[in-house]
């Protein structure tokens, strides 16, 4: 019986994951790790018809959140992939969130983009007077930051993320299955 209590308390110390990256691997070599304990922005989001929501709102999902623009050339090759990942990963436990920082009229051009390109997946987020954009400290689109179910920051892209690469998306899953916000910070702590 002391075995099993001593073997049982050392996976809860050190909790085991389905997912370990490969460290000379595209995620690994484009992720950046945020191993310390951060909480998500609280920033209200625009949505079309004078709704609102914020990132506590997706508490309990992973939210993969992708701070892009309308004008921006690599948010146009980035977008429709991250519209297909919500499609094919449609789900409750991560929610895709991609947030416009486009200036005024804002709504209008995210609108008449996802339109133009048939999104039809994602939801319209605008990040008015960029709250969001200033207190994540973006310095490029698109910027990818990644919000454990805890609603703690854990991860972030700059530039294009990966999506094509498997990790990626098993990155993704070993998050949706964090049993604690420690667990979520963890599974990125062996690339530090």
């Amino acid at each position: 019986m002391r075995i099993f209590t001593l073997t049982a308390a050392l996976m809860l110390a050190h909790p085991v994951t389905a997912f370990e990256p490969e460290t000379n691997g595209v995620f690994s070599q484009r992720v950046i790790s945020i191993v310390e304990q951060v909480t998500a922005p609280e920033t209200v989001l625009d949505q079309p018809g004078g709704a609102r929501t914020s990132l506590a709102d997706y508490k309990g999902k992973v939210s993969v959140v992708t701070l892009w623009a309308t004008w921006c050339h690599v948010c146009e090759i980035e977008m429709p992939i991250v519209d297909r990942l919500a499609a094919e990963n449609a789900n409750d436990k991560i929610a895709y969130l991609p947030v416009s920082v486009d200036e005024s009229p804002a709504l209008a051009l995210v609108e008449k983009h996802y339109k133009t390109h048939n999104f039809k997946n994602l939801p319209i987020l605008i990040d008015r007077h960029h709250a969001l954009a200033g207190r994540v400290g973006l310095r490029g689109t698109p910027t990818t930051i990644i919000v454990d179910k805890f609603s703690q920051v854990v991860a972030a892209f700059e530039g294009q993320a990966p999506w094509h690469d498997a990790e990626t998306i098993e990155y993704l899953d070993a998050l949706a299955s964090a049993a604690s916000a420690e667990q979520s910070r963890e599974i990125l702590a062996v690339l530090n």
